[in-house]
Parts: structure tokens; C-alpha cells; sequence
């Protein structure tokens, strides 16, 4: 009798741990990134054909974070045109 009514406990025990991590999964906070592609976000919402996005990134008139040929822009940045 004392083994089945260790085990209950362990059982509730257990789902008590669940249930808390469930919980702390729903309060986990998304996480959205701090930029956007170059071409189509940047260039699209800037109204640019795919030609005119680019040039504009090499005349400098588009502030581009580089990360190898990766090109992305500041949503900060985007957010003030």
C-alpha cells in the first residue's frame, strides 16, 4: 500500500511540473527580428523595382546591414521614411 501511494504522489508531483512548464510556455515572449530582407520587404515597401532597391543600397540612400552577401534593413530605419 505505501509503494501505490508513493507512487500517486510522484505521479502528481510530476504533473504539477508539467502544468507549471506549460505555463511558463505561454508566457514566453515572441520575438521578432530587428530587421528586414533588402529586396522584397525594404525595396517593396519603399515602392523600388528590384533593380532600383539595389542601387539605391550601393548609392548609399538605403543604410544596408551586410552580413556576406546577405543584405538586410533596420525596421527602425524603414519605420522613419
Amino acid at each position: 500500500m505505501r509503494k501505490v501511494s508513493r507512487l500517486r504522489s510522484n505521479l502528481a508531483k510530476k504533473d504539477e511540473r508539467m502544468s507549471e512548464l506549460k505555463i511558463k510556455e505561454r508566457e514566453r515572449v515572441t520575438v521578432e527580428p530587428l530587421t528586414v530582407p533588402l529586396w522584397p520587404h525594404a525595396g517593396m515597401a519603399l515602392g523600388l523595382t528590384r533593380n532600383g532597391t539595389y542601387e539605391a543600397a550601393k548609392r548609399g540612400d538605403i543604410p544596408v546591414l551586410q552580413f556576406g552577401k546577405l543584405k538586410r534593413v533596420s525596421k527602425k530605419w524603414l519605420g522613419t521614411v
